[in-house]
């Protein structure tokens, strides 16, 4: 853990305790506590989850980190929100 930041050992801590929150809640939560913006937010989480110490400190949100970034529609989905659906096909007749 030593060779992580404060603010990524925050933001991973953050994240553990608030996965599956409500996105907007998420979002006015992470500007008043780190002033950032959700975008900032996700992109500074992703980039804490890459470091090879991220996982033993924050082991669950580490592999939802990896399995939303190895997925399309992956952005919405960090910060809580739901990713996109597919389109059903058009029943032809």
């Amino acid at each position: 853990m030593s060779d992580l930041s404060r603010r990524d050992v925050d933001l991973l801590l953050f994240e553990a305790h608030t996965a599956g929150m409500n996105s907007q809640w998420k979002a006015d939560v992470v500007r008043d506590l780190f002033d950032l913006s959700a975008t900032s937010y996700a992109q500074l989480l992703l980039a804490a989850a890459r470091h090879p110490q991220a996982v033993k400190l924050a082991p669950a949100v580490v592999r939802r980190l990896r399995a939303i970034t190895s997925s399309p529609g992956r952005h919405s989905a960090v910060i809580g929100g739901r990713r996109p659906q597919r389109a059903k096909p058009i029943a032809r007749r």
